[in-house]
């Protein structure tokens, strides 16, 4: 399944920073069902720029048997970044405990966005609220690249 959806307000902007009035559309294809999650882009063309497969629910990746490096996003039950594991090569494993969701991009993708640790990027995020920018920065919980 895929559909647009801006992200408003404090989220992301139009330059990846977070401000009051940005918007940027990403195009999310969700995995929900076990096989989707399993699967995740295994056997898939590289996601193009604005383009992500959301994960969940989602601790941990894998790139067995994956052509390319992509840019591996875990998120927080409040919908907030607690790690960016960039660049996750073919045949690695990266995980964080507290994550409830992971957005797979192609490589580079989350540093053009702008995306940071305790930045909200969940759809209909409510800046302000839950986790607070920074945590999770120590990586605790969270497993090798």
């Amino acid at each position: 399944m895929h559909f647009p959806v801006l992200l408003r307000g404090d989220c992301v902007s139009d330059r990846g920073q977070a401000h009051g009035s940005g918007l940027v559309a990403v195009r999310w294809r969700l995995a929900t069902g076990f096989f989707e999650r399993l699967r995740g882009l295994l056997g898939r063309p590289p996601p193009g720029r604005g383009e992500a497969l959301w994960i969940a629910p989602c601790r941990a990746v894998h790139t067995v048997g994956m052509a390319y490096a992509i840019d591996v996003v875990f998120v927080g039950k409040e919908g907030r970044v607690l790690r960016i594991v960039p660049g996750l090569s073919p045949g690695r494993l990266a995980w964080c405990r507290r994550a409830c969701a992971v957005i797979e991009l192609a490589q580079g993708e989350a540093a053009r966005l702008g995306w940071e640790v305790g930045m909200p990027v969940a759809p209909g995020c409510v800046p302000g609220k839950g986790t607070q920018p920074g945590e999770g920065a120590s990586g605790e919980g969270c497993g090798p690249a």
